[in-house]
């Protein structure tokens, strides 16, 4: 699927909501369908799409235009915004109606494909959507549970350092190894939890029971049993003891995502699909048993229950946009972010067939003559980052497809300089035009080349801080560590060079 079909439910979305046509039901409509063909669509073709809007989005909305109509009924009557309304404000509205639909997909990734979901956050989910509330009994047994059993945990530290006088050493030593492993692998399962915390709010929404319980099992327990648990399996008596309370001790802060299974629930399908294994679906989702229903419909169904939601609120008068919005600016609604078609190349996601490869691309200098390379990547390393961009254009005349003769990358991290060329005894042949740049944060999204580069698109910001926010907010392709670290290395320089460009102009005045 071309991510021009989003553009245009786009269009539509936006004119009946705030345009020439005015329908609420009509853009309700396209609204839960742009966002269902979001949800549903593969990475490539999200974040052709994603990237194509932040350009629009950007500096909150100042790239887009849009066609006026003629009250009038000239022939132009049938534009996207009216010929008296006010230009500003339609980008405004432009930025807080897609901030549903991009909001509501950072959700979606940070729970299905991020794996950010528990027992909590989908039983939220769940009775959010309808007046059945026997999840929540599920929730209240699962927390009692958690708290039980840590609980004992504690009451058998404190009688072990109460009871028991033997010397020290003879009590823990033996266990020594196995407890320090534990705590060791407890503090890492606990890590990505702690982290995953803050994004879990957001699924909640505000302060409630299922909220509380999610906090206090998956934040404050791990930090319990990780400190208790240490202590109690060096108390153990036996070996065997000890293996057990370390199963036991690991197992607790798991109760919440035991209600998963990695098949279909077996109430789902007909006798018949069930004994053919061929019709059931590959082994890729964690699917809450309890709840009947598959995990990845239960979050669509609650994140277009949401969209409808703050549709509504943003269409009533008499509640602020702020109120609605909340930090929708502070979280990358309107962030600076560009999209570049060096070269035309169609606006969609990657295509086997039409040899379009849509995501990031690597760019290594090689060794001696083995010549720089330009690969695809899953996910934007530190190789990836780019702080400026020169080329040059081969001059055939006028066409519709022009190719680039001469690339210069400069490298972000490393400060490598790449060049691509074609050899000096082919290069004396062809005239190239006038140099043209780019500079900033970017990564290459495409990229194909024979004698000269047929293919090139380029996607970021001017800071470095724009860019990470904006990848943030638009849930476009993970960051590595590595990444992550030197676009903060390269904010800290912008900011630096700025205080001392500030302190230099103060000082001449």
């Amino acid at each position: 699927m071309k991510s021009g079909n989003c553009l245009n439910f786009v269009r539509d979305y936006l004119k009946a909501a705030h345009g020439t046509c005015r329908n609420k039901t009509a853009a309700k409509s396209t609204l839960t369908r742009l966002l269902t063909i979001c949800l549903d669509a593969d990475e490539s073709t999200y974040s052709t799409f994603a990237i194509t809007m932040a350009s629009a989005l950007s500096n909150e909305g100042t790239s887009a235009c849009f066609e006026r109509s003629d009250r009038n009924g000239g022939s132009d009557s049938k534009g996207l915004v009216n010929s008296d309304n006010d230009l500003k404000q339609a980008r405004l509205e432009l930025c807080q109606s897609m901030h549903i639909v991009f909001s509501k997909i950072q959700k979606y990734k940070f729970m299905i494909s991020n794996e950010g979901s528990n027992a909590y956050r989908l039983f939220h989910c769940r009775t959010a959507t309808t007046t059945d509330k026997m999840p929540l009994l599920y929730a209240c047994f699962s927390f009692l549970l958690q708290v039980c059993l840590t609980g004992y945990v504690v009451a058998q530290l404190v009688i072990n350092v109460s009871g028991d006088n033997r010397p020290y050493s003879e009590r823990w030593l033996k266990n020594l190894p196995l407890a320090l492993l534990t705590l060791l692998y407890s503090t890492i399962l606990a890590i990505p939890e702690f982290r995953a915390t803050p994004h879990g709010f957001k699924i909640f929404g505000k302060v409630g029971v299922l909220q509380t319980m999610d906090f206090l099992v998956n934040a404050i327990l791990p930090s319990v049993l990780i400190v208790s648990g240490f202590a109690v399996i060096l108390a153990q008596e036996e070996f065997i003891e000890s293996v057990l309370n370390t199963a036991a001790l690991l197992f607790i802060p798991e109760i919440d995502g035991k209600f998963f299974l990695n098949t279909e629930i077996i109430l789902s399908y007909s006798a018949t699909e069930f004994n053919q294994c061929r019709h059931l679906p590959p082994h890729t989702d964690h699917l809450p048993k309890l709840l009947g229903f598959n995990e990845n419909s239960i979050v669509k169904n609650f994140l277009i229950y949401e969209s409808m939601k703050e549709f509504d609120a943003l269409h009533d008068d008499d509640l602020s946009n702020d109120s609605i919005l909340g930090n929708a600016v502070e979280e990358g609604m309107g962030v600076q972010f560009a999209d570049y078609f060096l070269t035309n190349v169609p606006e969609q996601g990657s295509s086997a067939a039409d040899g379009i490869i849509v995501q990031p691309f690597r760019v290594s200098k090689g060794k001696g003559n083995s010549g720089d390379q330009i690969d695809p990547s899953c996910y934007v390393t530190e190789n990836c980052l780019i702080k400026k961009l020169t080329w040059r254009y081969t001059q055939f005349g006028n066409s519709s497809k022009p190719r680039i003769g001469y690339l210069k990358i400069e490298m972000l991290g490393n400060n490598d300089v790449i060049e691509v060329k074609r050899p000096a005894d082919e290069a004396k042949f062809i005239s190239l035009g006038t140099p043209h740049e780019l500079e900033g944060v970017f990564i290459i999204t495409t990229f194909q080349m024979s004698d000269d580069i047929l293919r090139l698109r380029v996607c970021g910001s001017k800071k470095a801080r724009d860019f990470k926010k904006a990848f943030e907010y638009y849930t476009l392709w993970p960051l590595s560590n590595n990444a992550k670290k030197v676009l903060c290395a390269a904010q800290k320089t912008a900011e630096a060079q700025k205080k001392v460009a500030t302190t230099n102009s103060e000082s001449i005045v």
